[in-house]
């Protein structure tokens, strides 16, 4: 796209803005579904499925994957559920809903008061 102004030519570039890619609200992984209960600024909680009984609740930090390249595709940032090595450390697993709602909550209030940045 050119632009013409007092005569000179300009070229204008886009600008891109990407955001990041969200958690879905229903994720199936690993032989479960997991739907997402609730969200808050920088924690979810996802109740675990198997065969549409729920077995346990995941809570975990809101974790971004920074966009890359890879064999010369981009891949977006996006949100990223927890891998297994996540858990004890950013993300955790409870058997009732109350205790993942009391972690919850303990995330989003410990959150809240720090610099996200």
């Amino acid at each position: 796209m050119n632009i013409v102004l007092n005569t000179r030519h300009y070229t204008v570039l886009p600008v891109i803005i990407r955001s990041i890619k969200r958690l879905a609200p229903c994720i199936k992984t690993k032989g479960f579904e997991y739907r997402q209960i609730r969200r808050g600024i920088r924690a979810v909680l996802y109740s675990q499925s198997l065969k549409r009984h729920i077995v346990g609740y995941e809570v975990f930090r809101i974790k971004d994957r920074k966009s890359r390249i890879i064999k010369g595709i981009i891949i977006q940032p996006a949100e990223i559920f927890p891998p297994d090595e996540a858990f004890g450390v950013w993300a955790w697993t409870t058997c009732t809903e109350e205790k993942a709602i009391r972690k919850f909550r303990e995330l989003e209030a410990d959150l809240t008061t720090q610099n996200p940045n």
